[in-house]
């Protein structure tokens, strides 16, 4: 019977270790809490015409592009892009498996937490993941370094609806949050080439 990380590599390589450097960032962790702050915020009348000065001197009549529409509401794009990116973490801090946010891959795992394996334990593990102890080295230490290999990596495939749903929550954010920016640097590019 093939482990669960080997039944499962044929399917999309987005791992928890891949969704680690994002997932685990403080900044990200802090979007967590911007889907109940940033209601609030988006929807007060003086946050909003703070955030938006931009707009009280701007007739509504004048909105002749699209790329100003964009300009005259990135709050939305800035709202919208932390909200999926809070979704994301949220998800990612409850379903990550613990090894791999402590971990950045296996060898460090190896490193911190390979000692403390005592035999029995290695006999366990080999069990968990359905590998004959004589494939998995000669040695105890080979033993334990092998099967914490395949432990981490079994663990980085494992959920493979929360590391989707995180994948797209992250890539959606950042979408969003890429927008203001985006059109920001048009604007200034075309006030700079205005002024040549």
């Amino acid at each position: 019977m093939a482990s669960q990380s080997q039944r499962t590599r044929a399917l999309p390589s987005i791992t928890w270790a891949n969704l680690r450097s994002l997932g685990n960032s403080h900044s990200v962790k802090l979007s967590a809490l911007f889907p109940f702050v940033g209601f609030w915020i988006l929807f007060n009348d003086q946050v909003h015409q703070f955030l938006t000065m931009s707009t009280l001197d701007a007739d509504p009549s004048s909105r002749k592009s699209w790329l100003e529409a964009i300009w005259l509401n990135n709050i939305f794009f800035v709202y919208f892009g932390l909200l999926f990116m809070g979704i994301g973490s949220f998800i990612y801090q409850a379903r990550c498996p613990y090894i791999v946010k402590k971990h950045a891959d296996w060898s460090d795992y190896v490193v911190s937490d390979g000692d403390a394996m005592n035999p029995k334990q290695v006999f366990n593990l080999s069990k968990v993941l359905n590998i004959d102890l004589a494939d998995a080295g000669n040695s105890l230490e080979e033993a334990r370094s092998f099967l914490i290999q395949n432990w981490y990596a079994d663990q980085s495939y494992d959920d493979l609806y929360s590391r989707l749903v995180i994948a797209v929550c992250f890539f959606v954010g950042l979408g969003f949050l890429a927008v203001p920016s985006i059109v920001s640097a048009i604007k200034i590019a075309g006030l700079f080439l205005a002024k040549m």
